[in-house]
């Protein structure tokens, strides 16, 4: 199946932009949404172009409905129902446009407006002169040019040999005036079903070509939006690929450093820890383990401080056993400190009764 890349995610503008205004709103209402299931591929994407093109034409056939409408209430009662049958069949056939029945739905719209112009030959046409009646049949190019834009290229013929066939009917059994008849027979049956018949091929044939050749080169743009698109995303790529480069040297050279500076024994040092780096775990265990260093190297200082401070209170002691006056040693320990507090005062008081004497 095909897999849409995600472009929003890349940072690269998608290749069919969201629908606004007011012609979104009614593409929402008549046709498929777009979505990552009607955007997957390029023949997705062109099958949604032809389902917002039947989209188009459906307003196009609403706002004829509603002017027709209007101009019914003038007109005798029997031209108001004639005119809202067509309402549940827009409303049938944009449900099925929706529902992405693109085909079905532009069966249906070309069928009804193929019925339109028959029942005007039929029962208006028909009564005029045969210049008029004979005119009267080239009507039917107009939806064959209509549903060449979002009808199957396989669909075209079976309309045209549904018209030639009406037509033959028409001119054979049809009920036309007398005037109408004598020319018919003076023409000849062959020859006036010949003229209206090659003009649906022509136009058939033309139509069925230019589909062709439009949707190849519908495609080709699709597909060479598809490369644009992909390049555009290897470029970025290859520039995040460069920056994570470039961030990674970076944050290897600073912990090369820091690892020269632990060596000489400068545990205060620490490695830069940025939540992007791609490294940023390899520096916060480096700081973890500094730290640790760190405190273990205070630790040491202070454990031989202390044990040079208790060695000069042992002196002290000594000293002061023997009789002899020397000055209380500088204590910045709190060991030390608190030795001196014990042992600071009896200097003191052992001297008094000599002084007495």
């Amino acid at each position: 199946m095909d897999q849409k890349p995600d472009y929003f995610q890349m940072g690269v503008q998608p290749l069919v932009e969201p629908r606004k205004g007011f012609w979104g709103w009614w593409l929402n209402l008549t046709a498929p949404p777009r979505d990552e299931l009607t955007t997957s591929s390029p023949f997705k994407r062109a099958e949604l172009r032809k389902s917002e093109l039947l989209g188009y034409c459906l307003f196009v056939i609403a706002c004829f409905l509603c002017f027709d409408l209007i101009l019914a209430f003038r007109n005798p009662l029997p031209s108001i129902p004639l005119v809202l049958s067509f309402v549940p069949i827009l409303a049938l056939v944009s449900w099925l446009n929706r529902a992405n029945r693109t085909k079905i739905a532009g069966t249906i719209f070309i069928s009804c407006i193929m019925i339109v112009v028959m029942c005007v030959i039929t029962f208006v046409m028909s009564k005029r002169n045969g210049a008029d009646l004979f005119a009267a049949y080239d009507f039917f190019v107009y939806p064959l040019l209509i549903g060449s834009l979002f009808l199957p290229r396989s669909m075209i013929f079976p309309f045209v040999i549904l018209d030639i066939v009406f037509i033959i009917w028409h001119v054979c059994f049809g009920s036309v005036p007398p005037e109408t008849h004598q020319l018919i027979e003076s023409s000849g049956r062959f020859i006036i079903i010949l003229r209206p018949s090659i003009v649906l091929f022509t136009v058939a044939l033309v139509s069925w070509l230019g589909m062709a050749t439009m949707e190849r080169t519908l495609l080709r743009a699709d597909r060479a939006e598809e490369l644009i698109a992909a390049r555009q995303v290897m470029a970025e790529q290859s520039m995040q690929l460069a920056e994570q480069h470039e961030r990674l040297e970076a944050g290897i050279a600073q912990i090369l450093h820091v690892h020269k500076e632990a060596a000489q024994g400068n545990y205060a040092v620490r490695a830069p820890v940025h939540s992007n780096d791609v490294i940023w775990q390899i520096g916060r265990s480096l700081n973890n383990l500094l730290a640790r260093y760190e405190r273990l190297a205070r630790d040491s200082e202070e454990l031989a401080q202390t044990r040079n401070e208790v060695e000069q209170i042992s002196i002290y002691i000594e000293a002061m056993r023997r009789g002899k006056q020397v000055a209380l040693p500088q204590c910045q320990t709190p060991l030390g400190k608190r030795l001196l507090f014990a042992f600071g005062s009896r200097p003191t008081r052992s001297s008094n009764p000599t002084m007495g004497d």
